[in-house]
């Protein structure tokens, strides 16, 4: 793998990271607005809203008690890291 491939892991791993932050974060602090939570928010709701937006069409996402679309972004990363990886 190439210093291109190396950087785009290492953002996306960086990335992963960054939601697992917010995932900790919404089970301890739920609800908390400091000023570290609007940061991993602002890093993360932009891949994350859309894809939200997405699964409400769905009948069982718009339903379902949890929101899916953390879960999709994050199996998502791990695909497109696994893609970079083989570059």
């Amino acid at each position: 793998m190439g210093i291109i491939g190396r950087t785009l892991a290492l953002i996306l791993r960086a990335f992963e990271l960054v939601m697992v932050i917010r995932a900790v974060m919404s089970w301890i602090m739920p609800g908390d607005a400091n000023r570290f939570t609007q940061i991993v928010y602002g890093i993360t709701e932009p891949v994350i809203a859309p894809v939200r937006r997405l699964l409400l069409r769905v009948d069982f996402c718009r339903r379902c008690p949890i929101d899916l679309s953390f879960l999709v972004v994050f199996i998502l990363l791990e695909l497109l890291e696994g893609f970079v990886r083989l570059l």
